[in-house]
């Protein structure tokens, strides 16, 4: 499997992970993505400037 397979695979894993909590299994309501980007990608969001798109994507 190439690297963009592994990546594609892990990150559709880990959309799973978190979707279907609050209703349909293919879809993240904007509590599931909050929780996922909290989690997944939280030391990111430290970053100055990220703050701002962080409160746009779950707002």
């Amino acid at each position: 499997m190439s690297q963009i397979q592994q990546g594609m695979a892990m990150l559709i894993a880990a959309f799973h992970k978190y979707s279907g909590k609050e209703g349909d299994k293919n879809t993240l309501t904007k509590g599931e993505l909050k929780e996922l980007l909290t989690a997944e990608l939280g030391d990111i969001f430290g970053v100055r400037g990220t703050a701002k798109l962080f409160h746009k994507l779950t707002s």
